[in-house]
């Protein structure tokens, strides 16, 4: 499936096998704690800022 929706992103994973990468979102270790459960179909938004 990454190829179709992600290709070249082989960079990308080699970045998250190191032990220098810093994911300041949680999100890597939520989505690890739903992989294999009933509830791994995950939606991720982008949260809109509106100034006024």
């Amino acid at each position: 499936m990454g190829i179709y929706l992600n290709p070249g992103n082989a960079s990308f994973r080699g970045s998250l096998r190191s032990k220098i990468y810093v994911d300041k979102s949680g999100l890597i270790a939520k989505t690890n704690d739903v992989i294999c459960t009933e509830q791994k179909y995950v939606c991720v938004s982008e949260m809109a800022i509106i100034i006024v």
